[in-house]
């Protein structure tokens, strides 16, 4: 286990102190107790309870966004309905697929004629959500400035999106380029929320209709930056957007767990097996980086759906690798990985030492399973950028966006 920069160093030393905490529960639960302790821990983001409000004036685009950051298209049983008319007439509450404790509420529109502004903050009850976003469409308007001074009196900090930027850029494009459009949005987006004061800006460009460009990454990012260290897993392996940041902070997380996931491995493997570690236990920790990393087969097919091509013309484009194409030679790729302690730092070394005393064997099967996790996470996130550039160069060369 060679690791020659800072970077690598850091994880290291991280991945020593999960060892050292996951040997300690080991040693004071045994071989059952652990295995429920890992299972739990290792879904534990699953169970991260997160309430987000959409708000903003009728017609503004709200169901439209949290079909966006659900990764959901318009004609999803399960979508947002979206019109151009308010749809919403009560709150209506949407969680996330594969992730029923995110949830984002569609907010009746402000101003119209069941919800008037001036009792529109207290029937909403603002202060119940952990994230507040504020549609806007077109031009800032006197409601989002009355939600806005609210929230601020409050104490509640909100995103401001400004939606339907495609036909904006669309409406210019004779007349400016697409960045001096988003440049003059923006910067009337953040004018007028100087004018009222705000101490924090957060403004945010996007066309729910075209996920892979403007600011919706920009959005999920500053998410998951701004929540507490708790819910920033969750929010990171709830998020379907393969970007590269997206996949970037996704690929930190599974690295993390692969830490516990190789130790629960080794220690809850048959006795006499030819390899120490339970092959069970690494298939489904791979299937589910594949899911995360946007590689599974139901992803697969809507990349397929979003690029125009069947599957065969789509493995020729990416050139797949094994792990995706075949999953059972992830198994076959850890059994061969030639992995040892020689340069890893005494500190380690005398770590993996210590537990090797009470499961004979770890010395040599820990280093081997763990590497090779982490080996075929970076292989995984390799493919996932690959398909991530087709998407975006296909959006980007079909329309002057």
């Amino acid at each position: 286990m060679a690791y020659d920069n800072n970077s690598d160093a850091e994880e290291l030393i991280d991945a020593g102190e999960d060892i050292k905490e996951t040997y300690e529960i080991f040693k004071t639960q045994g071989v059952s107790g652990f295995s429920k302790h890992v299972m739990h821990d290792l879904s534990k983001w699953k169970h991260v309870k997160i309430k987000i409000a959409v708000t903003g004036n009728s017609g503004a685009g709200k169901s439209s966004l949290i079909n966006a950051l659900r990764g959901i298209p318009q004609w999803d049983p399960n979508a947002a309905k979206e019109g151009v008319k308010e749809t919403t007439t009560r709150k209506t509450s949407y969680s996330f697929p594969g992730n029923d404790q995110i949830e984002l509420y569609d907010i009746p529109g402000v101003g119209t004629v069941e919800h008037p502004i001036e009792s529109y903050m207290q029937e909403m009850n603002f202060e119940q959500y952990d994230f507040i976003l504020i549609v806007s469409s077109e031009r800032f308007s006197q409601n989002d400035a009355l939600i806005i001074k609210e929230l601020e009196h409050l104490q509640k900090p909100f995103y401001l999106v400004r939606s339907k930027i495609a036909s904006e850029v669309e409406n210019q494009k004779f007349t400016q380029t697409r960045d001096e459009v988003l440049k003059v949005i923006y910067c009337d987006c953040k004018s007028n929320l100087q004018k009222l004061s705000v101490k924090e800006i957060r403004v945010f460009l996007i066309d729910s209709h075209v996920h892979q460009d403007f600011d919706l990454e920009k959005l999920q990012m500053a998410l998951i930056n701004d929540a507490p260290a708790a819910c920033r897993s969750a929010f990171i392996l709830t998020f379907g957007s393969m970007t590269k940041d997206i996949i970037g902070k996704k690929v930190k997380v599974l690295k993390r767990r692969a830490v516990r996931v190789a130790f629960h491995a080794i220690v809850s493997a048959l006795p006499g097996a030819n390899y120490f570690m339970n092959e069970n236990v690494l298939k489904d920790e791979i299937s589910f980086y594949k899911i995360e990393l946007g590689l599974d087969d139901e992803a697969l097919g809507k990349t397929c759906k979003d690029l125009d091509v069947d599957r065969a013309i789509l493995e020729e484009m990416i050139a797949f690798c094994d792990f995706v194409l075949y999953p059972e030679r992830a198994i076959e790729y850890i059994k061969n990985v030639q992995e040892s302690l020689d340069n890893s730092p005494p500190y380690f070394i005398n770590l993996i030492r210590s537990i090797e005393r009470a499961l004979p064997g770890f010395i040599s099967s820990y280093p081997k399973v763990y590497c090779g996790l982490l080996d075929i996470i970076d292989t995984l996130q390799k493919d996932s950028l690959k398909v991530s550039d087709n998407v975006l160069e296909k959006i980007r060369g079909s329309s002057f966006i």
